[in-house]
């Protein structure tokens, strides 16, 4: 709220000095933003096309680029990729490091929530790549700079709480019977989260499973290893 009373003192010296028309300071862009921080959505939408219509399609590419990003978080999340792309390629050409991270993180959350695991998984590897090339050099991380997921993370967070626990118990060697046993589920129901959750992991078997999750495959039992030997 201290926030948005010092953006309008901003909008109100601007108007005084004669300069309301000027694009020099994005004030409704963090208008937007800290709306967007407080749950008012049409609010902080009506800020950011307002923005949009002043800079128009040439330059202000970082402006434009951040903009976008917080119009889109205004949005329906099935509204919310096509513009977060959009962002993404505006904000490539700003060569704006940091906001491209944001607006990538975003899009991250947007396919995740949706349960496009392939598309969280893809732009999550491009997130740390930026993420490395922005922040390789700061002995601390950066105020502000966005949360990036390992591959694994981003993989857990494509799954249900319940597909969750059946995916650890399953890469840890558990089988069907046993893991139903621990969860108090049946048999039938682990099953079908097990299908599920190779679906939407892409793989089709508990090796693939404890790879993607990055789990060590199990020991064998002590009296298979004597009689193997």
């Amino acid at each position: 709220q201290v926030a948005l009373d010092d953006f309008q003192a901003v909008a109100d010296l601007l108007d005084q000095w004669g300069m309301a028309q000027s694009e020099t300071l994005s004030w409704r862009t963090e208008m937007a933003a800290a709306h967007v921080q407080l749950g008012n959505h049409e609010t902080a939408a009506r800020f950011a096309r307002e923005q949009l219509r002043r800079i128009g399609t040439d330059g202000h590419l970082r402006v434009r680029g951040r903009t976008m990003r917080l119009l889109a978080a205004t949005r329906d999340l099935h509204r919310r990729p096509p513009m977060l792309r959009e962002a993404v390629d505006v904000l490539h050409r700003s060569g704006d490091k940091f906001e491209l991270a944001s607006a990538l993180a975003a899009l991250h959350d947007a396919y995740t929530r949706l349960g496009d695991a392939g598309r969280a998984r893809s732009v999550a590897r491009k997130t740390n790549s930026i993420r490395q090339a922005c922040f390789a050099e700061q002995p601390v991380r950066r105020v502000g700079a966005p949360d990036v997921l390992e591959e694994t993370e981003v993989d857990m967070l494509a799954l249900s709480d319940a597909e969750r626990r059946v995916a650890k118990a399953a890469a840890r060697g558990l089988t069907n019977r046993e893991i139903a046993g621990k969860l108090y589920l049946t048999t039938s129901t682990v099953e079908q989260h097990l299908t599920r959750i190779y679906r939407k992991l892409g793989v089709s078997s508990r090796v693939q499973l404890q790879s993607r999750l990055g789990v060590q495959p199990p020991s064998p039992h002590p009296a298979l290893q004597d009689a193997s030997a």
